[in-house]
């Protein structure tokens, strides 16, 4: 047997081959009804039972997943509500932190004879400027918008000094070109703030003038800029300028001053089923698995 093997040539070698392949497909073909038979000899009736339990187990998938659809929108409105009490603690802590300092300072120069006895009004009015500057400051720090994260940096921020808190607001972009009122307004009111320091006159109606215009400032924080990013995205996408999948690496090369956090946060929130889609926005993208997304480009869209 050894020495057939040996002396077989390849042309014999292939049609041995080929003779077995024939009998393996004549073995399939005979061996298959029988099979099935045996696999299926409960009949037709149980097999279509089985089809309906899958359809009623597929009903019940969707259902479930409609109502999680329901619930994941309230727990992201839960989300939002909060988020903004958190703000508020966060400011009415700083405040409070601020105010500690304020008597703190008020005490250590009170055993200071006082400038002008008769300079109490002009001291209330400094330090009513003085709250309404340092107040708005604080709602800005605390925005609700502003992501958690960088809001507690916000909030570790000394309040003994509110010149670092106005220059790293100034710093990452929340308080547009006005940083050099803002640290005015600080000057002044440090200047002014011991008990034994005269108030002069001109420098307490420019911390008036100064309460009044930086109250009244709104500024457009750089996450209110998403919605102009996410529009970016999918029309550079749809261009052909982006690859796809979108990944938030890719944003964040693409769009300098994006960090890939903030690249996800926007690619996850505009697109269908994120957050401001669930609010009425029209989606943007499109998620193709965990971390990676497409572009909307239907035609119509850029109407909105």
């Amino acid at each position: 047997m050894n020495a057939f093997f040996q002396n077989v040539t390849p042309a014999q070698a292939e049609l041995v081959s080929a003779a077995g392949g024939v009998v393996s497909v004549l073995l399939a073909a005979v061996l298959a009804p029988i099979v099935f038979h045996l696999v299926t000899r409960k009949g037709v009736a149980d097999f279509r039972a089985a089809i309906d339990d899958v359809t009623s187990s597929a009903k019940t998938v969707r259902e479930k997943t409609v109502e999680m659809g329901g619930e994941i929108g309230q727990l992201s409105e839960k989300l939002v509500e909060i988020n903004a009490l958190l703000s508020a603690v966060q400011m009415n802590q700083a405040i409070s932190q601020s105010k500690t300092d304020e008597a703190e300072q008020a005490t250590e120069s009170s055993t200071l004879p006082t400038a002008v006895a008769g300079d109490s009004d002009a001291r209330s009015r400094l330090k009513d400027a003085w709250a309404r500057v340092r107040n708005r400051l604080e709602s800005i720090a605390s925005d609700s918008t502003i992501d958690g994260r960088t809001r507690a940096r916000y909030a570790r921020i000394d309040r003994r000094d509110y010149r670092e808190v106005v220059n790293t607001l100034s710093h990452e972009g929340r308080l547009g070109v006005d940083s050099d009122e803002w640290l005015r307004a600080v000057f002044i009111w440090y200047q002014y703030r011991p008990n034994n320091q005269t108030i002069d006159a001109t420098a307490l109606g420019e911390l008036e003038q100064l309460a009044e215009r930086l109250e009244a400032k709104r500024y457009e924080q750089p996450e209110s800029d998403n919605l102009g990013l996410a529009d970016r995205i999918r029309r550079d996408s749809c261009a052909g300028k982006l690859p796809t999948p979108l990944t938030a690496n890719i944003v964040k090369e693409r769009y300098p001053g994006y960090a890939a956090n903030a690249a996800q946060t926007v690619l996850a929130n505009y697109c269908e089923g994120g957050l401001w889609h669930s609010r009425g926005q029209p989606a943007r993208f499109r998620r193709l698995a965990q971390g990676e997304y497409q572009a909307i480009c239907d035609s119509g869209f850029d109407s909105f």
